[in-house]
C-alpha cells in the first residue's frame, strides 16, 4: 500500500527547491527566482486537496500567504519571508514524517505503557506500584524510594545497634 502522505511529501520537496535556492549564500539568489508567487500558489492548491485538516492545512495556507505580495516587497522583506517559509516547510516536514499512514496503528511510546504490562510485573506487584503512585514505565524510572535497606550485607545479631 502506498503511503497516503507521499504526494504531500513530494509537494514539500518541490516547494523547498526554489526557496532553498533563493536563501542560499545569505539570500544572494533572491533576484534570480522569478514567478515564485504563482508557483507557490499552484503547489499549495494541490497540497490542500490531500492535506489532512488542522495543523497541516493551516501551515500550507500560511505558506501561501507569505508569497501573495512577494514581487512587490523589498529585498530585506523578501529575505525575511523566505526565512519564514523555510521554517514552515521544516515544521510541515516534521509533522508529515511523524504521521503514521492512514489506517496504520501507531504504538504508544513505551514510556506511556502501563507498568502492569511490563515483563516481570504481575498483578500483585502492579498493585504495589499503584499504591505508591507508579502507573507507567516513566513513573517507574523516575520513582526513587524514600528509604533503602541493603540486604546484601548480612550482619550477626550481636553486632546490631539500635537505630
Amino acid at each position: 500500500m502506498e503511503n497516503s502522505l507521499e504526494p504531500l511529501k513530494a509537494i514539500l520537496d518541490r516547494l523547498a527547491k526554489p526557496i532553498e535556492f533563493a536563501s542560499r549564500d545569505s539570500f544572494a539568489h533572491v533576484s534570480q527566482v522569478q514567478g515564485l508567487r504563482k508557483f507557490i500558489e499552484a503547489q499549495v492548491r494541490e497540497a490542500l486537496k490531500d492535506a489532512p485538516g488542522g495543523f497541516v492545512q493551516k501551515r500550507f495556507e500560511a505558506l501561501r500567504g507569505l508569497f501573495e505580495d512577494f514581487e512587490s516587497l523589498t529585498t530585506p522583506e523578501k529575505n525575511a519571508r523566505l526565512k519564514q517559509a523555510g521554517h514552515l516547510l521544516g515544521a510541515l516536514r516534521k509533522t508529515l514524517m511523524d504521521s503514521p499512514e492512514k489506517g496504520a496503528r501507531k504504538e504508544p511510546f513505551p514510556w506511556d505503557r502501563p507498568v502492569q504490562y511490563q515483563k516481570g510485573v504481575g498483578p500483585k506487584r502492579a498493585e504495589a506500584f499503584r499504591r505508591v503512585g507508579v502507573l507507567t514505565l516513566e513513573d517507574l524510572l523516575s520513582f526513587i524510594p524514600w528509604r533503602y535497606e541493603d540486604r546484601t550485607e548480612i550482619s550477626p545479631i550481636r553486632n546490631l545497634t539500635p537505630n
